[in-house]
């Protein structure tokens, strides 16, 4: 308890450091001190009316995420990226919602979204190559010939690929699963899915910065 207590002071005086408003600052310390998730959502919700603070609108999603509430997480995501369309962590937990929700359709144009301002992700690309190969989508042989100038050993391109060129059948990995593909995770940053500044004591557990899966405390419930 004492670790996640010192992380949250850390992570709350860094970022208050950075602040430029007196504002800003109140609403960081008011943020760790609470622990209900209708206190926070109110709290993130006034700040976002008043200042449109970019942290604002991440944690509010975060809190909604984590809450399986999925439509007010999407509407939020939504809104930020239309505010702030370079900030890639918002394209990251909006990728992470539809994958939670099934939404294939949405994903892949999400997906060909954050490509536009990260071009050679080799995580999105797996993950746009698998997609399109499962719906045997003639897409999916474009995209690997793109991703193997990038990524010559990438595995998934070349399975496409082998399909239809014989120089890649050598290469191929034989009725592969995911587990024996690198690099298939979704293209999560390492801190999409944890909040800016993290609210004390709020059920005392955090999402893994490597995927989603929430860490829980060993002391208390």
């Amino acid at each position: 308890m004492k670790r996640l207590f010192y992380l949250s002071l850390l992570l709350i005086t860094l970022l208050a450091s950075s602040c430029q408003s007196g504002d800003n600052l109140d609403f960081l310390s008011r943020a760790g001190d609470v622990s209900d998730a209708n206190t926070l959502i109110n709290l993130y919700s006034t700040e976002i009316e008043n200042s449109s603070d970019y942290r604002a609108y991440y944690n509010l999603a975060y809190i909604y995420l984590y809450e399986k509430d999925y439509e007010n997480a999407e509407k939020t995501l939504l809104e930020a990226i239309s505010l702030y369309p370079d900030t890639y962590r918002f394209y990251s937990a909006l990728l992470y919602l539809y994958d939670e929700t099934g939404n294939e359709d949405q994903e892949l144009e999400l997906i060909r979204k954050m490509l536009s301002l990260n071009y050679a992700d080799e995580d999105l690309r797996n993950r746009l190559m698998r997609i399109l190969d499962g719906r045997e989508d003639e897409e999916a042989f474009e995209v690997a010939i793109e991703t193997i100038e990038y990524y010559p050993d990438n595995q998934i391109a070349i399975n496409i690929l082998a399909k239809r060129y014989p120089f890649f059948l050598s290469r191929a990995v034989v009725n592969s699963t995911e587990e024996d593909i690198k690099n298939f995770d979704l293209p999560l940053m390492r801190f999409a899915l944890s909040p800016l500044f993290n609210p004390e004591g709020y059920k005392e557990n955090f999402l893994s910065l490597s995927g989603g899966t929430i860490i829980e405390s060993t002391e208390g419930n």
